[in-house]
């Protein structure tokens, strides 16, 4: 199935020359961006690049593909904004932030569901630190932002954390690697914080923007016991995380949201110690102080955040 992201990836690759800088312009990590572009290539059944220590050239195929990657991106930005402006003219603009997981697997049913309403979301994805950030500045009524059992959200009195769900994080591996013993048993035991430390040696899959509350609790736990994690490839990516599991080239923690498409090879197993979990919540302006209108566009997207969570849900193995 072709994902506008080969389209973008493509194209950055095109103007820059590199992947390396293709994935900084985009913002991307590299593991991403080479990523994608296999994946188009596996659609295509021909290469894209010819890779130099030069850079990136493209294949007599990319140079006649790119331009039309060019115009099917042109038309879809200019669809979404047609589409925009029609809409504002009927609809209340909600301003929701919302962390990359959750835009992937939450985002499309939370929109179906307030398109019933007179709320128009115009979503905006970042990571958790930059939700609080710009939700604090009152560029975004609402995040749906998420943090683990053991830190809480960094907000003043002025807002609030409506908690909506708990995501359960999984310990990603592939069938070959010796945590996987368990794989096909209903009744596999949780991953124990001495079976985690056994990993010290295992290249790990952590994420790109620092300060995640998950990848910090399981730094802490090696620190804690005098040892090191191997961090060897940073993505916020989890269809690229699972995908580098599948290879066999590094290990993760899978958050359960992002589990509705696992490969073969990966095997998830539940993880024992209570700080590997995401509480996700809605923070917005603390409701007490809201105004009515505010607090009916408050509940819509409360309601239409765990109708979709619970759809998701469902679709998880």
């Amino acid at each position: 199935m072709i994902d506008l992201r080969q389209f973008i990836a493509l194209k950055a690759v095109s103007q820059t020359k590199s992947i390396a800088r293709a994935a900084e312009n985009l913002g991307w990590s590299q593991p991403t961006v080479n990523y994608h572009l296999n994946n188009l290539e596996a659609e295509l059944g021909a290469p894209l690049l010819n890779r130099t220590k030069r850079g990136s050239e493209l294949t007599p195929v990319a140079q006649q593909l790119v331009p039309k990657i060019e115009e099917i991106l042109v038309l879809c930005e200019r669809s979404i904004n047609e589409a925009k402006t029609t809409a504002s003219e009927t609809s209340t603009p909600l301003r929701f932030g919302i962390f990359p997981t959750a835009a992937a697997h939450l985002l499309p049913g939370i929109t179906a569901s307030l398109s019933k309403t007179k709320y128009k979301v115009q979503a905006t994805l970042e990571e958790v630190a930059l939700l609080v950030s710009k939700l604090q500045k009152r560029e975004i009524d609402a995040a749906l932002s998420y943090t683990t059992p053991n830190v809480s959200f960094a907000l003043d009195s002025n807002f609030a954390a409506i908690e909506l769900f708990d995501d359960p994080v999984l310990l990603g591996v592939p069938k070959q690697h010796p945590l996987a013993r368990f794989a096909g048993s209903s009744v596999a035991p949780a991953v124990s914080d001495g079976e985690l430390l056994q990993t010290v040696n295992d290249p790990w899959i952590v994420g790109a923007a620092p300060g995640d509350p998950l990848d910090e609790n399981l730094l802490s736990l090696f620190r804690a016991h005098d040892k090191q994690l191997n961090t060897a490839i940073h993505t916020d990516d989890y269809t690229v995380a699972l995908g580098l599991i599948a290879a066999g080239a590094a290990i993760g923690l899978i958050p359960a949201l992002a589990c509705s498409a696992v490969p073969a090879n990966v095997v998830l197993r539940p993880i024992a110690n209570p700080v590997f979990k995401r509480k996700v919540a809605l923070l917005a302006p603390n409701p007490r102080t809201m105004k009515q209108h505010d607090q009916q566009r408050l509940s819509a997207l409360v309601g239409a955040v765990k109708e979709s969570a619970t759809r998701q849900r469902s679709l998880q193995p």
